[in-house]
């Protein structure tokens, strides 16, 4: 417990000037979290076991019964994940998952928790023979502090497979339920491709767009060199934070809007002011080039710079 109270505290303390303007949009209803905003070195998820709550079961082979999909599962979303040097993946058994739920043992960012939960398969041999699948699973992400789930959604995906020749039903079980019974077959029909197809769009929702989660830096500093036709600035980003020469990275500041709710008056939604581009960096600074901006709220000091966790750097938000 110690280890993880020093943790959580190191890293607010590191980014507590960035921190006393995000966390004004909790005023609103928006969790720093929901914001997207890290104020750490990077994402630290705690992986729980995959959940397949569908009757569709698919052994290692036909001498081997039980279940691989779950651990597949888990093997795909991890590697997905790590694929980004700003993220780190902590399986967990579904003990330690009760454990870090409770409580001990939480050291990660937050909770990752993804379950299977529809399988639709059908068949048409009008010509040749056309299968097509359709999966459904739900996301939900528990916050690293508290344990409690913040956050849960659900993503489908579809695919087909076709042929000219008819094939008879290699994919019904002998109890007639349409399912890719043994994991060689499974992985070349259309259940897996759906299957990944859904569990990537679950990983753009974490890590990419509005509810996703990105790296949040500020504009320090003007350089020495800096001149009104070509503006530079310092940035709390850098080498150590997998910064590259040339990324593109979007400028943030939340604008104030005023509501008629009485419980939440003000409510601050950070909006895209302009994009910088790295010129040289440090381990933990960079300096960057002011390459678009609004002319009517022109990018100044203190302004959050955006670090995407995954993907090319484009500058988005």
């Amino acid at each position: 417990m110690t280890f993880f109270l020093t943790k959580k505290l190191k890293n607010f303390l590191y980014t507590l000037p960035l921190w006393l303007g995000v966390l004004f949009l909790s005023i609103g209803g928006i969790s720093p979290a929901q914001a997207k905003i890290l104020s750490s070195q990077g994402l630290d998820i705690a992986f729980f076991p995959v959940l397949n709550n569908t009757p569709q079961k698919v052994w290692p082979n036909k001498y081997y019964p039980g279940d691989i999909l779950p651990e597949k599962m888990e093997q795909y979303i991890s590697e997905y994940l790590s694929d980004s040097p700003l993220v780190s993946v902590t399986p967990l058994d579904e003990r330690g998952a009760v454990q870090w739920l409770s409580g001990e043992g939480r050291y990660e960012d937050l909770g990752l928790r993804i379950e299977i939960y529809r399988f639709s398969l059908h068949k048409s041999t009008v010509v040749g023979s056309k299968y097509g699948a359709r999966v459904s699973l739900r996301m939900s992400l528990y916050d690293g502090f508290s344990g409690e789930k913040f956050y849960s959604q659900s993503y489908s995906a579809s695919d087909s497979r076709w042929t000219p020749d008819f094939r008879p039903d290699t994919w019904l079980s002998p109890q007639g339920q349409k399912v890719a019974t043994y994991w060689q077959s499974f992985t070349e029909s259309p259940y897996w491709e759906a299957l990944k197809n859904a569990a990537e769009q679950a990983m753009k929702d974490l890590t990419q767009g509005y509810t996703g989660y990105q790296l949040a830096g500020r504009i320090l500093s003007p350089t020495k060199d800096s001149t009104e036709k070509e503006r530079k600035y310092i940035i709390s980003l850098g080498k150590n934070h997998s910064l590259r020469e040339g990324d593109l990275l979007g400028v943030i500041r939340s604008d104030t809007y005023v509501t008629v709710d009485p419980e939440h008056p003000v409510v601050l939604v950070p909006e895209l002011v302009g994009k910088v581009r790295v010129l040289f960096i440090k381990d933990q600074e960079a300096v960057v080039q002011v390459v678009m901006e609004d002319e009517k709220s022109p990018i100044e000091l203190r302004d959050i710079v955006i670090l995407s966790l995954f993907g090319a750097r484009k500058g988005g938000w």
